[in-house]
């Protein structure tokens, strides 16, 4: 799975723990509160890799303990960051142009 990372010198909101809740330790055992954090803008999947690591599987388990207990913020977004956690090769930054129509006053 290739992604473009978001995060850059000087934006801790686009690490992981301006998604997950680090005080579960669900999360805090198994993720690095620092990691950078991808775009879902532009992705490139190899799916036999993606059958390979089962991650149809992590994505359902995921979901489940999510219902359970709140892991994350809100949205889909934050599930994807888990399970594509250490399964993510950094694309070049310009194959997806970052905030694009993005308006923080809506």
């Amino acid at each position: 799975i290739a992604a473009v990372e978001t995060c850059t010198s000087g934006e801790a909101y686009h690490r992981l723990d301006s998604l997950l809740d680090f005080s579960n330790p669900s999360v805090f055992n198994k993720f690095d509160a620092k990691a950078c954090i991808f775009a879902f803008g532009m992705n490139i999947f190899d799916l036999n890799e993606w059958r390979k690591q089962g991650l149809s599987a992590t994505y359902h388990k995921w979901f489940q303990v999510g219902k359970k207990r709140k892991l994350w913020k809100a949205g889909s977004f934050p599930l994807g960051q888990l399970v594509f956690y250490n399964q993510t090769l950094p694309l070049d930054r310009r194959w997806h142009v970052l905030e694009l129509g993005h308006d923080s006053t809506i």
